[in-house]
């Protein structure tokens, strides 16, 4: 009989980290900030802070170093398009500055002009760029997503499945963590943000994957959020939810997620917002969880006694979430018996339930959870209007 080969634990991490109010600044210091190229949101507010911290290096955002994404999420013509800026302007330091979507469009932009990636399949071509490799900043705009510490991107193919690219020339080079970002958010849509963040956090540390730093920066995730959620409105406060969200995507990239973020897929494709997705399900996710070994762990990691109290701590940031739920979104459809069925197939059938510490042995357990997500979210809906 041939022996199981066991491998050691691999942690995947940005090369460096920069983080503080201000600290995009970095990049106006960077020696080589004349060389950079950005990809980034367009969302006026952070163009416009971008444009002035550039402004102390004397550089300008134009059309010779400056591609702004289309809302939505990236897909195939997306990233073609931005793929073709680059060959017509190729960067040796390429700046990405947005949302996690836009993170992966730059990096997905990248691979396709380097002809490592085939974006009407999202198949990888090569895993070797040779030189063609810029230096990679990632600056995240918001405090759920992770992206900036992952070295996995997701976009939309042709025929509008989704296709999860990974390589670990997607990881960062430089990650800057700059609080000013977040300062125009609004609660409901700052809580839906920190409720992805919460879910990669809970879920990583509960995941079957076995990669202890990843663990540990789950912890420190989660410490963090409950602690300075509900604190006064301040700049330090902004910054500590901002390093949560990046140690949550540690976990996550590390350790993978689970039947949370499996529903939440699953309505993605029904166009609920991925925060609203995660703030709908989390809580159930805790009960569905609450008899494993993995979930004991993270209570006695945390000084908790039981599923119950955690549940409490989280649920004010979930409240917050879901004060800004659609009234036509698709959450509410759960309470159609044929819908959850199909919702539940989904989620069968996606990657992430595989980590997940409690395998579902059939469409039931499922189904009988996301009964719980629609009497949960009702019934905090009720309590917050």
């Amino acid at each position: 009989m041939a022996k199981i080969k066991l491998t050691f634990p691999v942690f995947r991490h940005a090369a460096s980290v920069t983080s503080g109010t201000g600290s995009l600044r970095v990049l106006a210091e960077d020696p080589g900030v004349s060389e950079m190229v950005f990809l980034t949101t367009a969302a006026p507010a952070a163009t416009a802070l971008i444009a002035r911290v550039l402004d102390r290096a004397g550089v300008r955002l134009g059309p010779e170093n400056h591609l702004t994404k289309a809302p939505g999420e990236p897909d195939a013509a997306g990233v073609t398009a931005a793929a073709r800026f680059l060959d017509r302007h190729p960067a040796r330091q390429l700046v990405a500055i947005g949302g996690g979507s836009v993170l992966d469009w730059a990096r997905l932009a990248w691979a396709t002009q380097a002809g490592l990636l085939d974006p009407l399949t999202g198949q990888l071509r090569s895993q070797d760029p040779g030189s063609a490799r810029p230096r990679f900043w990632l600056v995240p705009t918001t405090c759920g997503t992770g992206a900036e510490a992952a070295d996995v991107a997701v976009f939309q193919l042709p025929g509008g499945a989704k296709s999860a690219v990974v390589t670990p020339f997607f990881m960062a080079d430089r990650v800057v963590l700059d609080a000013r970002f977040l300062e125009s958010l609004g609660r409901a849509q700052l809580a839906g943000f920190l409720c992805d963040a919460l879910s990669h956090a809970i879920e990583g540390f509960l995941s079957l994957v076995p990669v202890p730093l990843g663990k540990e920066a789950a912890i420190s995730a989660l410490h963090t959020i409950l602690a300075h959620y509900s604190a006064p409105p301040s700049p330090s406060r902004l910054e500590r939810l901002l390093e949560a969200s990046f140690l949550g995507g540690v976990a996550a990239a590390n350790c993978s997620v689970g039947v949370v973020h499996a529903a939440a897929h699953a309505l993605a494709m029904d166009g609920v917002p991925h925060g609203q997705a995660n703030a709908s399900g989390l809580l159930d996710g805790l009960r569905f969880n609450g008899g494993t070994a993995q979930m004991t762990g993270l209570l006695k990691r945390l000084g908790l006694r039981d599923v119950n109290e955690l549940a409490e701590r989280v649920k004010p940031v979930v409240a917050d979430a879901l004060a800004g739920i659609a009234p036509d979104s698709a959450v509410w459809r759960l309470g159609d018996e044929a819908y959850r069925r199909a919702v539940a197939a989904r989620m069968q059938q996606d990657v992430a339930i595989r980590s997940n510490p409690r395998r579902p042995e059939n469409s039931q357990e499922l189904l009988t959870y996301l009964t719980g997500v629609q009497q949960t979210v009702e019934g905090l809906c009720r309590v917050t209007s």
